[in-house]
This record gives structure tokens, sequence and C-alpha cells, in this order.
């Protein structure tokens, strides 16, 4: 089973079957576009072969496609569903429509199994398995975050355009193995190329300060929600970014806004006192009850020993980093 981007360019083109095997949304909806971009002058039809009906009338529409003059791509969704009677009647359809001017594509989306000895995945259903036999079988799997380099430079070729290799990267340590927002950067890069007006150093700095405040936006969301185990995470992952002094002066604007919060019983509060962005004062506003005064004072405490230690020079490690939440958010 082979990745769309292991695969000729004039796969797509050619195929009569086509079978999506995977879990990942985002790679059925971009081989889909992509397939109704290819076959621009064919009908699509989507049938869902887990529904009773439309499993009938999937039968109907590619029994019958001889009678019709125009072409058809059908789409034919949870395939691995169909029962072990109706699994004679599909593998005919497939191999009958090898010789017609039509198209057929094939989605299970359910999680594949890995094959150690090819090293490539493959399908767990024994119905899928059959019906893949006359089909093109593509790899629809979420990659794991190594193969994701090779994924945008699929996206860059598509695209005409040139990523540099540390942008590459970039777009990996920030979004993982998110494919809806990487492509999306991607169309921004060819968009803004397009209109000669795109630096990739600017990109870089406009795409790292949106990271930034979105990571130090679930970060306070965690702190207020008393959520531990993600802020170690979210924490660990902004420390060895942007520092231990971002996490500590973070930290503290919330932990100061929570105090004014409770010395005014959560009302009348300056926002002077914070630099906080409305919706964390909001969040605050909604969660300052969760914390008593002496949870507060004793956070402010920590981080007060923390930053006068940082600036020491004395170097805060990952363990000294862990201890410090976990001395602010202990019961003791």
């Amino acid at each position: 089973m082979n990745k769309i981007f292991e695969l000729n360019s004039d796969l797509l083109k050619k195929s009569k079957n086509l079978f999506l095997a995977g879990d990942n949304d985002f790679l059925y909806l971009f081989i889909k576009d992509k397939i109704k971009s290819i076959h621009s002058d064919s009908d699509l039809y989507i049938f869902d072969c887990s529904d009773k009906i439309e499993l009938q009338e999937a039968i109907d529409s590619l029994s019958n496609l001889t009678l019709f003059t125009e072409k058809k791509i059908t789409i034919l969704k949870n395939i691995d569903s169909i029962s072990d009677k109706m699994l004679h009647t599909f593998v005919e359809i497939f191999q009958n429509n090898l010789e017609s001017e039509n198209l057929i594509l094939g989605v299970d989306n359910n999680f594949l199994s890995y094959d150690y000895t090819t090293k490539k995945n493959r399908l767990k259903s024994k119905n899928s398995v059959a019906l893949s036999k006359s089909c093109q079988l593509i790899d629809i799997s979420t990659p794991f975050e190594s193969e994701m380099i090779r994924w945008i430079s699929f996206f860059e070729k598509e695209k005409n355009i040139t990523i540099p290799p540390k942008l590459k990267k970039e777009l990996v340590l920030i979004f993982g193995t998110n494919f809806h927002s990487i492509y999306n950067e991607i169309n921004k890069i060819s968009y803004l190329i397009e209109s000669k007006i795109f630096s990739f150093d600017e990109w870089y700095q406009s795409i790292s300060n949106s990271h930034k405040n979105k990571q130090l936006w679930e970060f306070n969301y965690a702190v207020l929600d008393k959520k531990i185990q993600d802020i170690l995470v979210i924490g660990n992952s902004m420390y060895l970014q942007y520092g231990i002094n971002f996490i500590i002066s973070s930290l503290f604007q919330i932990f100061e806004t929570l105090f004014f919060y409770h010395i005014n019983d959560g009302t009348n509060i300056n926002r002077m006192h914070s630099s906080l962005k409305p919706n964390i004062l909001k969040r605050v506003s909604l969660s300052y009850k969760n914390f008593k005064m002496i949870e507060i004072e004793k956070a402010l405490i920590a981080l007060y020993d923390a930053d006068k230690k940082q600036k020491q020079r004395k170097n805060i490690d990952d363990a000294e980093f862990v201890k410090l939440i976990t001395e602010i958010f202990s019961d003791g």
C-alpha cells in the first residue's frame, strides 16, 4: 500500500478503481477534490455502504453504468461494512468497471495495521482486502511526524512553489501532523508568492508569533482549569522554545490577576492591573473561585523565588521547571 506521494502523478487520471484506506479525513477530502478536478466532466455520486438504503442505491447505480451516457465518479464510503453476502456483487462491480469510462472510489476509514516485513500499512478487513485487489490502493492514514517533510514537499510540488528546508521543519514543529493547518499555510505562501508581496522571513515571524499566542492561550486555560498534565506538557514545550523567563512572566500575570479578582470579589477589577488579553481575563473571572487566596499567595512566592534565582544566573533546568509547577499546584 502506497502513499499518494509515492505514486506516479498520472495515477488518478488513468485508474478506473481507487481504494482509499486509513483514518485521515483531510487526505480523503484532498484526494476526492483532486479527482473531481481531474474528471471535471464526470458526475459525482456518493453512497454510504453502512446504510442499507444507500447500499442498494449504489448497487443499482453501479450495475447499470453501461446504460448511461454520462461519465460517473462513484464514491463508496464505509465499504468495509458490506456483508459477506454482498461481497461477490461488489467484487464483480469493481472488475467490470475496469472496462468502463467511469471511476469507482472505495473508502475504508478504519485504522490500519502495520506490516513490519514490508514496512507498510495494511488493511484489517478481509472484505476490503478482497475488494482492493482490482483497485489502486492508497494509504490515507495519519502519518508519523517524521513523514511530514515528504508530505510538505508533495504539497509544495502541487502548488509549484519552493519552500526552504528550514521552514518545512518549522511547519512540522508548529503543526505536527495537522494536515489541514499545514496545507492552509502552504496555500497562503502560494498566494503571497503569486502576489509578489511575499517574504519568507516575514512569514516565519508571523507564523511563529501566531503559534506562540496559541500556545500561551492553551497554557493559560490549562492553568485556570488546574489541568496539571496539560500545564506540564504545554509549559515544557514553551520553556524549551522561549525560555524560563517567559513561563515565569506568564504564570505571574495569571496569578497576579487572580489575586486582584479575589481582593475585589470578582468585581470592578482595574484592568490596569493585568496585561492579559480580554478572552483570558474573562476566563479568570469565571475561574478565580477555583483558587483559594492561600494558593495564589503560595504561587506568587514560588514565582518570585524562581525569578530571583534566574536573575542570579542560576539556570532552571527541566527538572526544576517540573518542580516549580508541582510546588505551585500541590495541595500542601
